[in-house]
C-alpha cells in the first residue's frame, strides 16, 4: 500500500508494484506544460530533468498525438521498459518530484 499525505493512493500485491511498464521518455522545451497535459489526460508523469519527462500509462503514440493536438515541441520520444522501483513508483502517484 502506499499513502501519501494520509491518504491511499496504491493498494496492491508487491508483485503487481514491481511490475514491468512501459515507459515513455520525452524531451521538450515545454515539459511544463507538456506535463500537465499529461496529467490531465490521466497518465502518471515524472519530471526527469528540467526538459525530460518519463510517462506511464500511455504508449509513444498516444504522447506524440497529444503533443501535436497541443503544438508542443518534442526533442525526444522514445520508449523504454523499465522495471519499476518502488521508489520510483511512489514518487510517481505522490506527484513528487526528483531534484537534483
Amino acid at each position: 500500500m502506499i499513502i501519501d499525505r494520509g491518504h491511499i493512493v496504491h493498494e496492491g500485491t508487491t508483485a503487481e508494484l514491481d511490475g514491468v511498464d512501459q515507459a515513455v521518455v520525452v524531451r521538450t522545451p515545454d515539459s511544463a506544460r507538456l506535463g500537465e497535459l499529461a496529467k490531465a489526460e490521466g497518465w502518471r508523469v515524472r519530471r526527469d530533468g528540467r526538459d525530460r519527462l518519463v510517462i506511464h500509462g500511455a504508449s509513444a503514440t498516444e504522447v506524440g498525438r497529444a503533443a501535436a493536438r497541443e503544438a508542443i515541441v518534442l526533442s525526444e520520444l522514445s520508449t523504454e521498459p523499465s522495471a519499476r522501483q518502488l521508489e520510483e513508483l511512489f514518487l510517481e502517484l505522490t506527484g513528487t518530484e526528483v531534484r537534483p
